[in-house]
């Protein structure tokens, strides 16, 4: 693992999840938010998995702090978890092709994307069965949480997602966890967000061609789709549904620097050049490398991905600069630039 990518990893914060309250017995129907808090304690709740019915006998109450709970094994089941007992851990885990959580009785501590989230209650047992809050459903498993104004509870797959534009910023394979192939970062650590790729990601081109994770290219324009559920830290974390790569660049691999423009000149032949000094992105590329632009680089804020000019790259400038293999031996090494994306403009005025 490079020292970037530990920057990032160390940089990634416990989600506490905090939101405003809502109400089992609501004005209108609304979807769930994340904190529980209920107006009222519980009665009668008719609870319906993707439009059916469950057991009309089911049990859910609302706890001491007035949270509305459910049934852990029940729903999961309807909703093709399989849920089995550890005894080791004295957890309950849950597991759908590559999604897994555990939970634990009296632990306000969920699983989720390989870091923890709180839900402001903890799992309750009651006659050997495990209960947790309703918006476990929705926070932990992404699935989508309905209270309807008569108490009606449906839960049931996500159907709603986002959609975002970027580029490719960082490439980690992963080779420890076999749920998780590997993460990108999309549009830098101050702007971006980290996707997982999981077994359940779509990775085509623009003609719907299937690729895998080892065909992603620094730098590579890339339209992604994940859920509506991400973790807090910075960046965020999320899993990727499906993405989609919108140029194929014709350089066979990418090298990356990410770090500060440290001089930018006009060379005799009208070349602007950059000197970009920071980290290397992956193994054959530079920590000092100098960059020739030339007049149809791309050259992207990643706050916006609005196009900028040569002009905008002053020292200073925090940048992740992405050229070919083919470099000079000199020091620093010249390359070509392929592509620029604009981490912060620089502080200092121009002259």
């Amino acid at each position: 693992m490079n020292k970037t990518f530990k920057m990032l990893s160390a940089a990634l914060v416990t989600a506490v999840v905090a939101t405003s309250s809502i109400s089992a017995y609501a004005a209108t129907p609304q979807q769930l938010q994340i904190n529980n808090e209920l107006t009222k304690p519980a009665s009668k709740h008719a609870v319906y998995v993707n439009g059916k019915v469950v057991d009309e006998n089911l049990n859910v109450y609302a706890n001491k702090q007035n949270v509305l709970m459910i049934p852990l094994r029940t729903i999961s089941d309807q909703l093709g978890y399989q849920v089995t007992w550890n005894a080791e851990t004295k957890n309950a885990e849950l597991q759908k092709g590559a999604q897994w959580t555990a939970v634990a009785v009296g632990k306000d501590q969920y699983s989720v994307n390989k870091m923890y989230v709180q839900l402001g209650s903890a799992p309750e047992s009651k006659a050997g069965v495990t209960y947790v809050p309703v918006s476990f459903f929705d926070k932990v498993l992404h699935q989508q949480v309905i209270v309807e104004d008569d108490g009606t509870i449906k839960i049931g797959e996500q159907v709603q997602g986002v959609t975002k534009k970027g580029s490719i910023t960082h490439i980690s394979i992963e080779e420890k966890d076999a749920s998780i192939k590997g993460a990108i970062m999309m549009n830098g650590f101050t702007n971006g967000v980290r996707l997982n790729i999981t077994d359940e990601t779509s990775i085509v081109d623009q003609d719907g061609k299937k690729l895998t994770i080892a065909d992603l290219k620094l730098g590579q324009e890339i339209e992604v789709e994940h859920g509506l559920a991400m973790t807090m830290s910075i960046p965020p974390m999320t899993n990727a549904v499906k993405i989609v790569v919108n140029d194929k660049m014709d350089t066979p691999e990418v090298l990356g620097t990410v770090g500060e423009v440290v001089e930018a000149k006009t060379l005799t032949d009208g070349t602007i050049q950059v000197v970009i000094k920071g980290e290397k992105l992956n193994d054959n590329s530079f920590e000092m490398i100098a960059l020739n632009l030339a007049k149809d680089t791309p050259i992207i804020d990643a706050k916006d991905n609005s196009e900028l000019k040569a002009e905008d790259l002053r020292k200073g400038t925090k940048v992740y600069g992405f050229y070919g293999p083919m470099t000079t031996k000199s020091l620093p090494a010249i390359g070509q630039a392929v592509k620029i994306v604009v981490e912060q403009e620089s502080l200092i005025q121009p002259k």
